[in-house]
């Protein structure tokens, strides 16, 4: 049938035909592992530059805290309104930080001061907050007493240097029953 030319043509066309097949799987598996061990690193790197940026911004937050708690603007005086140094400091901490959504600053007395800038909200959480559209920034000022009755003060305004139209003052007990605000209670 076969001679011994074509059975020795087939032999060494079946080898190269298998070495061919097994080069081609060497070089596929070879450029998949390269393929990822590519984007391994680029994703590490991707990663520190990542960690590096938000350990940055972490610490310039850190810093703030700091300072705003060394501050003699916010801890001489449990009353707050909204012409005090102290909501101007936290006017300008909030401007200085955009990353910062509010500042929130706790009394021994149970009462709370929060500081929220405005320019990051949409219009409905302005309408939850009851901010004007132009307002820059939103305060509110929680003094609670010890029959659990709270006095919310809300105040609205145009950016640090102008002062703050109150925009309401109710007595009224608390909608939201929170461990954390009875324990905070004196």
């Amino acid at each position: 049938m076969f001679g011994f030319r074509a059975t020795i043509t087939c032999a060494v066309m079946a080898f190269i035909v298998a070495l061919a097949a097994l080069l081609i799987l060497i070089q596929t598996r070879t450029f998949n592992l390269t393929t990822e061990q590519a984007a391994s690193a680029y994703m590490d790197a991707a990663s520190a530059k990542s960690f590096g940026r938000l350990q940055s911004q972490v610490a310039e937050i850190v810093t703030l805290v700091r300072v705003l708690s060394a501050s003699p603007n916010l801890a001489d005086s449990d009353e707050r309104t909204e012409t005090d140094r102290g909501i101007a400091l936290l006017k300008a901490a909030l401007h200085a930080l955009p990353q910062m959504d509010s500042v929130y600053v706790g009394y021994d007395n149970g009462s709370w001061l929060q500081v929220r800038n405005l320019d990051q909200v949409n219009n409905e959480q302005r309408e939850r907050l009851r901010a004007s559209p132009e307002a820059a920034f939103n305060i509110h000022h929680l003094n609670s007493s010890t029959s659990g009755n709270t006095a919310t003060r809300r105040a609205s305004g145009h950016g640090i240097a102008t002062q703050c139209e109150p925009t309401g003052c109710s007595s009224r007990r608390p909608t939201f029953h929170s461990p954390w605000r009875h324990r905070s209670l004196p």
